[in-house]
């Protein structure tokens, strides 16, 4: 048959979100939904943010390391070094204001080698030109 035009979906395209570093990377919560075309809801009075996309809602509490997904509690944890640097111990992870922006660990909604992200996204490191070097300030989703 003859060849049509596709209708492009600018949803699937790469964008890009802000980095935050806290041991683990985080990231703008409502500037992910936005590229994402999630919805996406925060309540002032109990500091609680509310987002869902393909059928997964989390739901996440300035300084808690707990939210919500699909009402199950997930604990949002890191491995870090004891004081001594003898072993690894876990630490919360707890969701953080930055700025007036909510922003949570990528790792909760990203898949990546450890973790199986709920929203089964691609975040990834934007390196600089043809170096290894770290773009310090932004992150690229790939939905």
């Amino acid at each position: 048959s003859e060849p049509s035009l596709a209708e492009e979906d600018e949803r699937l395209y790469p964008f890009y979100v802000p980095k935050y570093r806290y041991g683990l990377f985080y990231t703008d919560v409502e500037a992910l939904c936005r590229g994402l075309g999630a919805e996406y809801a925060w309540d002032a009075d109990t500091q609680t943010a509310t987002a869902t996309y393909r059928d997964v809602t989390i739901q996440m509490t300035v300084g808690s390391s707990q939210v919500l997904v699909n009402g199950e509690p997930m604990e949002l944890t890191d491995e870090m070094w004891d004081e001594e640097r003898q072993e690894l111990v876990e630490v919360p992870m707890p969701v953080r204001m930055e700025n007036g922006k909510l922003v949570a660990p990528t790792y909760l909604f990203s898949v990546s080698r450890t973790t199986g992200g709920v929203w089964d996204i691609g975040i990834s490191y934007i390196h600089i030109g043809d170096t290894m070097e770290q773009d310090p300030d932004r992150l690229v989703v790939l939905a």
